[in-house]
């Protein structure tokens, strides 16, 4: 069984993504599809480094969830 710890790569990805996601001029969906790529490849990138029991699963699935979850957000407000 793995151990749970940081892991830097997903640390920086969501760190930029989330620091793009503050600044209030770039547009809302811009934000959202930022933020849903970035957890989409921290769930892929965990995915095949090997990261397969139970534990971290399950923060695979949650980053997947929550990536597909911000793009239909963007989208939305794409449409807006």
């Amino acid at each position: 069984m793995g151990s749970i710890g940081i892991d830097p790569v997903a640390l920086v990805v969501v760190g930029i993504a989330f620091v793009i996601g503050q600044i209030r001029t770039v547009p809302p969906a811009v934000r959202y599809f930022v933020m849903g790529a970035a957890l989409g490849f921290v769930g892929v990138y965990r995915l095949t480094q090997g990261y397969r029991d139970t534990v971290n699963l399950v923060i695979i699935g949650i980053c997947l969830a929550l990536a597909v979850w911000n793009v239909v957000k963007g989208l939305r407000y794409r449409s807006l």
